[in-house]
């Protein structure tokens, strides 16, 4: 009897340590049902950190004016927004996540790429960087210069910085005239070509300047127009005049253009101080030709009668700037470009957009044009085509090397 009621006893510790446990492990996991887990917090709080990085890096790539920063800026950017999207979602189903996280980020994506393509850093925003550079530059330079001499003697006040002329940038520019060569269905190269006009300007900032920005450069001014262009304003032949009574209307009514074209830079086109940038310009492409909205009456204006032209040309054309000295026999293939007229005689003038100031380019600052394969002016950088090593450096051969200033006849010097 006494060990019966001994083994129901034990049996009944058993039961309450049982009940016990199971108690606690409920308790926990209602506490866990209750309470956030930390896991959760911590994806939360890196999320809101990826956001803020996202919109900081976004940031910095808009005002960085170095084109390849700002790109790997914008590029962190989309990434740092794919991963918040993915945490912000983190509730929701797999395929559900995914879909709304791409939904979310292509069109950001899309953005990105577009701000990273069309990089053009805000001037204003740029211009206020630029001061607060030189004046960190100025302060810098006089701590320097002043460490060692002991009290500093007062300087009289000088006037207002913008009421100063800035040092004067320097321009040149290399015109290139790019060929292009159709192939046929065989892969043979057809004769004839297509042209088009790119320009390589060396912009100099002087030592003493600040930051400036080339925003784009321009080809303004009057041309005589094309007889055959001229000859779409008259009435329809009738069979009755010969082509050449139709050249001498036109060398009597002395026809022109107004020309306003323009191109932004390709690259980058900030000028800092002591430094020089080449900015590549593409004026006119192969594919562009002789274009008038709406018909040629409202885009010709009549030297005999001093009859403005009531709107300007604002398609390019190659054919606006330069004309060939000569084609090839074996194919009909331009060669030796040189200037018209109106740009030589300075009736047509190709200037630079410099901040907010218009600089005219001087016709001796402008090199002679050449030829390039469209192909070879893709791949060459500006600096190449602007001094012309692709060619050798010299039509002619010379003994000193203009650009390394190196001289067969004598030494180098070490």
């Amino acid at each position: 009897m006494w060990d019966n009621w001994g083994m129901a006893r034990g049996m009944g510790k058993v039961q309450k340590t049982v009940k016990a446990l199971i108690s606690k492990q409920f308790a926990a996991e209602l506490k866990a049902v209750h309470e956030p887990h930390k896991w959760h917090d911590s994806q939360l709080g890196w999320g809101l950190l990826s956001a803020v990085l996202a919109l900081f890096l976004f940031a910095v790539g808009r005002i960085v004016p170095t084109l390849i920063a700002a790109r790997i800026a914008l590029a962190g950017a989309g990434v740092l927004w794919f991963f918040t999207l993915l945490v912000l979602l983190r509730d929701a189903r797999v395929v559900t996540r995914w879909v709304l996280t791409m939904v979310l980020f292509v069109p950001v994506a899309i953005g990105l790429f577009q701000f990273g393509r069309y990089h053009d850093p805000p001037s204003d925003i740029m211009t206020s960087l630029g001061r607060i550079e030189a004046m960190v530059k100025e302060v810098r330079h006089f701590v320097l210069a002043h460490k060692d001499s002991g009290p500093v003697a007062a300087v009289p006040a000088q006037p207002a910085a913008d009421n100063q002329p800035k040092p004067k940038v320097q321009f040149e520019i290399a015109p290139i005239v790019t060929v292009h060569r159709s192939l046929d269905e065989h892969k043979n190269v057809m004769n004839g070509a297509q042209y088009g006009v790119i320009m390589i300007l060396r912009a100099t900032n002087p030592a003493k300047g600040e930051p400036r920005y080339v925003k784009s450069l321009q080809v303004a001014g009057d041309e005589a127009a094309d007889c055959r262009v001229f000859m779409d304003t008259l009435p329809p032949a009738d069979g009755t005049k010969s082509l050449d009574y139709y050249y001498d209307q036109c060398a009597k009514r002395k026809p022109f253009i107004h020309l306003s074209l323009i191109s932004w830079p390709k690259g980058g086109a900030r000028l800092s101080p002591n430094d020089e940038e080449f900015v590549q310009f593409v004026i006119a492409t192969p594919l562009n030709a002789q274009g008038f909205l709406g018909g040629v009456d409202g885009y010709i204006g009549f030297g005999d009668t001093n009859t403005r032209p009531q709107y300007p040309i604002v398609e390019p054309y190659w054919g606006y700037l330069v004309e060939f000295s000569n084609y090839s026999k074996n194919g009909g293939i331009g060669q030796f470009p040189i200037f018209r007229d109106e740009v030589k005689a300075g009736k047509v003038v190709i200037r630079a957009q410099l901040d907010n100031e218009v600089i005219v380019i001087p016709l001796a600052n402008i090199k002679r044009p050449r030829t390039l394969p469209d192909f070879a002016a893709e791949k060459e950088l500006p600096q190449e085509m602007f001094y012309g090593t692709e060619d050798g450096r010299t039509t002619i051969p010379a003994s000193k090397d203009p650009l390394t200033g190196e001289d067969a006849k004598r030494p180098t010097q070490h």
